[in-house]
């Protein structure tokens, strides 16, 4: 971070001979309101799910479904997925801007040696090198009002296909999820991205005319090079001050990757670990049956063969070895593989299959591509839930409006629609 190398009053009355200092004094400026962290990672995550997550018929979750029948909505996708470049670009530019911190020093110091030539007109100046110093503050400035427009430029774009996403949202808003949180709202962060384009055109105007007042030349006997200079110190400090509060709390780089790639999704959980086998208690039928009610894989069998021991799916203790016990692959894009222990390894996974005569869909195992996904059913993604090490559990097929739940007869794992909240909908991991 830059650190101003502004003087003190007294310090520049005595090297200034007093008389004319107060000139060149520029006063430190009060903080400025940042731009929240939670501002950051609500646009990395928005970004992922509307413009880098998979985007095939079966990988849609309900905030792009609302969205996609906007004329627009391939243009807002492309922004989304570009996010990553603009943010790089307006890290640089908060970066170059924040150095022109040092300038105000290095022109305090100017200003103050023509401030002591016209208190003492015979003192030395060495006009070459004076002209230099403004020069390269001139340099400096010039540079980060030619990054300054681009990063406008897009940020604005962006702003305004935010708006007609909010817009859009307003009139067809999706349907209400009591369980999963589908992410943040368009409305939002059309706010958020018309509120920092706004603020950066401040300070590149506020750039473009500090740059106007500094050109200066050194003038023996005249105040007016010592007044232009220290308005030009003024408006730095000023810009200064609004681009660290703009950057002040954004999300390291390698923050920001766990955003890109979705593997923020798996920080939502934490109690699910890659690779390590787990029972998964159901809360509805813990508390029915005061005790311990474990997801059974071998109750999932279809066609029903040697494992199909129905009607319990949900039981305890097991009835065939490993059949509680599960294991949460990692697959990327925050989605799970789930293998259960009863199977050879790599061989079935979990998914959901229709039941004739029935309007929900039920849970199945089936053939997995070895520790891959062979269909999107089997890709699953945790949600947090309002109670403490207790999640929920969606997948890929039937997206974010769709949780896996429980029926009350014998038992049966059900995947029902997340418009109202259960206590069948709700997953906790224990050791097995």
């Amino acid at each position: 971070m830059s650190r101003l190398l502004w003087l003190p009053a007294a310090a520049t009355a005595l090297c200034c001979g007093g008389a004319m200092a107060a000139s060149c004094r520029v006063e430190a400026e009060p903080a400025r309101e940042p731009v929240a962290r939670q501002v950051w990672t609500d646009i990395a995550e928005f970004s992922f799910l509307t413009g880098l997550d998979l985007d095939d018929a079966s990988g849609r979750m309900t905030l792009v479904r609302s969205l996609e029948s906007m004329q627009s909505f391939p243009a807002l996708k492309a922004a989304s997925a570009a996010w990553g470049t603009l943010r790089a670009r307006i890290d640089g530019l908060a970066d170059t801007v924040q150095k022109l911190g040092q300038a105000v020093g290095r022109l305090q110091q100017l200003c103050d040696q023509l401030d002591a030539v016209s208190l003492a007109p015979d003192a030395p100046l060495d006009e070459a090198r004076w002209n230099a110093g403004v020069a390269a503050v001139e340099t400096e400035m010039d540079a980060a009002i030619a990054a300054a427009a681009p990063v406008v430029a897009q940020l604005e774009s962006h702003a305004s296909l935010l708006r007609v996403a909010a817009a859009h949202h307003a009139r067809q808003p999706p349907p209400a999820n009591a369980v999963v949180r589908l992410g943040p709202a368009p409305q939002a962060m059309a706010t958020e991205f018309s509120t920092l384009a706004l603020r950066w055109r401040a300070v590149a105007s506020d750039l473009a005319n500090a740059r106007r007042i500094l050109p200066v030349r050194p003038v023996r006997g005249s105040s007016a090079p010592l007044i232009a200079m220290t308005a030009a110190m003024r408006e730095l400090a000023r810009i200064y001050a609004e681009a660290h509060a703009l950057s002040a709390q954004r999300l390291s780089n390698a923050e920001f990757g766990r955003y890109e790639t979705g593997d923020y999704l798996y920080d939502q959980c934490p109690m699910l670990k890659d690779r390590q086998w787990v029972g998964l208690q159901n809360l509805y039928w813990s508390e029915r049956r005061n005790a311990v009610a474990l997801l059974q894989g071998t109750g999932l069998v279809s066609p029903p063969g040697l494992y199909n021991v129905k009607p319990w799916q949900i039981s305890f203790p097991a009835m065939i070895v490993g059949a509680d016990r599960w294991r949460f692959l990692r697959t990327g894009k925050g989605y799970w593989l789930v293998q259960n222990a009863a199977f050879g390894p790599g061989t079935m996974a979990l998914d959901v299959t229709s039941v004739a005569g029935k309007p929900h869909l039920e849970l199945k195992m089936t053939a997995s591509a070895g520790d891959s996904p062979r269909f999107s059913g089997q890709q699953w993604r945790c949600a947090p839930s309002d109670l403490p090490g207790q999640f929920h559990l969606y997948n890929r097929f039937l997206s974010d409006a769709v949780v896996l739940d429980t029926a009350n007869n014998h038992g049966i794992a059900v995947m029902l629609p997340a418009t109202s909240r259960s206590s069948g909908q709700y997953w906790r991991v224990i050791d097995r």
